[in-house]
């Protein structure tokens, strides 16, 4: 498999490209929000407290979401040609896509655009040479779709009413928007790895009187007279992990919130090694009082099959507590080598400190959580708020490679 990256400086190519082009000509991001210049030469990182792990694995991050993937040389970080599977996929590339699906290796995949068609599914072979199957699900109308889930057999499609696109504009909207009244309903599709889109079985809200209540239910704001919330700053947009339980059989939902819905938490990961498994943990960002949008002072470890000692209908959290002025962006885990428990690894976050004005990274001890980093890696330059990828190791590949075999 071909290690890819996007990079930010290509020139843009497709319509989506130039709305996000335009988006960001026309607007500034304020302060710690905004985008950074490259650095040009490669700098020795040499401000390190605590010990960076001896057997802490090679690997990339990647990222991308409006364009297609690049190829880079790991070794210098140069860019090479861009990574199209051997000219098959023309279009967008989800920033998240599943790396490995269990049993086989292969990528799915899937890019939202603009122009026709509006969503398309891939499913990319597990040496990414081929491109097994591509599908336009069919929408008829842009959505702006950020992710894409799998289970061991089937892709899980999010369909929401977020629309984009320059139709948008011309009405006299914003360039993003929830349409409310577009007659659309949030929806949950599931398909068959190598399906097609009559073959998706979609699942659609248990509120049949308020289509936008099932997407409220997830990002909806907390109690007018919590502290925790500041609708100048976040809006109506209040993200707290929410889980659906789909019946294949009955088309029944069942749904609920999986930790406190007066705390907001975003930026959800897992260990790798167990995507499109059941897992036991998530790792996300942990929202506290007179916070800004994606500045997050603590971490979080969801255990899924354990309970809140206090509250039986939630499930357990341990938190990972930031000093003063620090908040943190972009959590990944990293397995262990060799490791067998889903947790023996380490959690990995950009961090900044508002005082001194310094971004950092942290690595914490996964099985060890609660406890003081192992290192902090101080940078050479600022990390913005909401930054966030992909970590795929070395090992984990080999691992699902060998699992198929």
């Amino acid at each position: 498999m071909r290690i890819a990256c996007a990079v930010g400086k290509a020139p843009p190519t497709t319509p989506l490209q130039h709305l996000t082009s335009s988006l960001n000509s026309a607007f500034k991001l304020p302060g710690k929000y905004a985008p950074v210049d490259e650095i040009d030469e490669a700098i020795m990182l040499s401000e390190i407290e605590g010990e960076i792990p001896k057997d802490f694995p090679q690997g990339i991050y990647m990222r991308t979401e409006n364009h297609l993937p690049y190829e880079i040389d790991k070794s210098n970080l140069k860019t090479g040609k861009i990574w199209d599977v051997n000219g098959a996929w023309d279009r967008p590339f989800t920033s998240h896509p599943k790396q490995r699906a269990p049993g086989t290796g292969e990528m799915v995949i899937m890019g939202v655009n603009a122009v026709k068609p509006y969503y398309v599914v891939g499913v990319i072979s597990a040496d990414g040479e081929k491109l097994l199957n591509k599908v336009d699900v069919k929408f008829e109308t842009p959505t702006l779709s950020h992710e894409i889930g799998i289970t061991e057999n089937y892709n899980i499609i999010l369909d929401y009413p977020i629309r984009f696109g320059l139709s948008r504009l011309l009405a006299d909207k914003q360039l993003i928007g929830y349409e409310r009244d577009d007659g659309q309903r949030s929806r949950i599709g599931v398909m068959p790895r190598y399906g097609d889109a009559e073959s998706i079985k979609w699942f659609g809200p248990s509120h049949k009187d308020d289509k936008a209540q099932w997407y409220r239910q997830a990002f909806s704001q907390p109690p007018k007279n919590s502290e925790d919330f500041d609708p100048s700053i976040d809006g109506a947009i209040f993200s707290r992990p929410y889980e659906w339980r789909l019946n294949m059989k009955t088309g029944e939902v069942k749904e609920g919130h999986l930790a406190r819905d007066d705390i907001a938490m975003d930026f959800p990961a897992i260990n790798n090694r167990f995507v499109g498994l059941k897992n036991i943990m998530l790792m996300p960002k942990f929202l506290i009082q007179n916070n800004r949008m994606s500045m997050y002072k603590q971490l979080a470890k969801i255990y899924f099959d354990e309970q809140d000692e206090e509250n039986k209908e939630i499930d357990k959290v341990e938190c990972h507590a930031l000093e003063d002025n620090h908040f943190c962006s972009g959590v990944q885990f990293v397995e262990r080598p060799g490791a067998t428990d889903e947790d023996d690894g380490w959690v990995v976050c950009y961090i900044h400190d508002e005082k001194s004005n310094v971004s950092k990274v942290y690595i914490v001890d996964g099985k060890k959580f609660t406890e003081l980093p192992v290192a902090k890696i101080i940078l050479p330059q600022r990390v913005p708020y909401g930054f966030h990828g992909s970590y795929d190791s070395v090992e984990c590949y080999y691992y699902q490679q060998n699992r198929r075999e």
